[in-house]
């Protein structure tokens, strides 16, 4: 493994003194003349997508999350992943599409994924580069707020330009994830696992976000608000009719926006928490008429989201009832067909496979809830305990 001592991307970061441009505009559906339509419309509010790739190949970064068809609303959808590459090909760049999934670096898997999101046919139709290759390779983050070397996925880690396309969804941990948290799909597949384990601290795993939003300065980012996710996600909340595409060039901008759709209040996403969001300048559509009502966050998953008036507690009994809140995952023996995916993905070895089927031990768990995002079958259900469920209900 080699280590790369310097960012890929020479663009200079946006001006802090600007406001941020983000472009909102309506997209009722993935027809691909609606898609079109709306994706000429956003960029056009941007000026265009020409002064931020100048030259050179373009690396498109979706958001693939699991094995899980479109019409599931986890992955970013082909139909906008097609629009922006043909916007592209057209003018005659080169086009690689590509993720790093997380759990074991295999080029089966890798294609099933492929396969299973769309992507595959969406290369195959337009020419595209599919991204194989899983090596992986170090990189120091200077001035890192996190982690100060990283293992990151070689291609993403060396791509000249990017082009970030994550998914509009709720997030248990993060508790929105757009684009942002799509650039942690660049860490190396069961890296991924690893750095969930070192950095429990929501503060700290933000810090390793920005830290990547940093090195791999993604130029663009188009977010699928099409069909969004909302509830638990971001594998199994429920899809949601959103009807947006929405664009910038700051990610936290984006970010930002996409926060205030879903009506996060403020200080609810960690990632504001430490760092607030640039000046943003909204484009097309007004943010109030975006706004979508309600739209259903994801469960409490920390001490202060949940027990805001409880903090005259003795630690301990605080730390418990935090425990009782969160909701704990456990496994349904007819639904799991024993792939291991979760217990490969566990960062505290909780879960161990037991004839066939996974099972886990709650008293290991640090409820980080990543074997509910990686089951490709829904087997890993998320619930609380009597006293979770009546101290959730006394929040409301």
């Amino acid at each position: 493994m080699t280590m790369e001592t310097m960012p890929h991307n020479s663009m200079p970061a946006p001006s802090a003194a600007k406001p941020a441009p983000v472009a909102l505009v309506p997209c009722s559906s993935y027809d691909e003349a609606e898609v079109n339509r709306a994706l000429t419309a956003a960029l056009d509010l941007l000026g265009g997508w020409e002064p931020l790739f100048p030259e050179g190949s373009i690396y498109l970064k979706p958001n693939l999350a699991g094995p899980f068809p479109p019409e599931r609303a986890v992955t970013t959808h082909p139909a906008v992943v097609k629009a922006i590459a043909r916007l592209l090909k057209t003018a005659g760049r080169e086009i690689t599409l590509g993720d790093s999934p997380a759990g074991p670096a295999r080029p089966g898997y890798l294609k099933f994924l492929y396969r299973r999101t769309g992507m595959e046919d969406a290369a195959r139709e337009l020419g595209l580069n599919l991204d194989m290759n899983l090596d992986p390779v170090e990189v120091k983050i200077p001035h890192a707020r996190s982690l100060r070397v990283v293992t990151l996925n070689r291609s993403l880690a060396s791509a000249p330009a990017l082009l970030n396309l994550p998914k509009f969804k709720t997030h248990l941990f993060a508790r929105l994830t757009g684009a942002v948290k799509n650039l942690y799909g660049a860490v190396s597949g069961v890296m991924k696992v690893a750095y969930h384990t070192r950095l429990k601290d929501p503060a700290d795993f933000m810090g390793l976000l920005l830290d990547l939003v940093d090195y791999l300065q993604p130029r663009l980012q188009v977010v699928d608000a099409v069909v969004g996710m909302e509830g638990d996600g971001p594998t199994w909340g429920r899809a949601r009719q959103v009807g947006f595409l929405v664009a910038g060039t700051n990610p936290l901008a984006v970010d930002w926006v996409m926060g205030q759709m879903m009506g996060f209040g403020a200080g609810a996403v960690p990632l504001f928490q430490l760092a607030p969001p640039p000046p943003v300048e909204v484009r097309g559509v007004p943010l109030d008429q975006a706004r979508l009502p309600g739209y259903k966050l994801p469960s409490p998953n920390t001490l202060e989201d949940g027990l805001e008036g409880l903090s005259w507690l003795p630690r301990r009994l605080k730390e418990y009832l935090s425990r009782e809140l969160l909701p704990r995952p456990s496994v349904s023996p007819e639904l799991c067909v024993g792939c291991s995916r979760c217990e490969q993905s566990c960062p505290q070895h909780a879960i161990r496979l037991r004839d066939q089927k996974a099972v886990v031990d709650l008293n290991r768990c640090i409820r980080c809830w990543c074997c509910n995002e990686v089951c490709p079958e829904g087997a890993v259900e998320l619930s609380r305990s009597r006293l979770g469920r009546l101290l959730a209900s006394s929040r409301r």
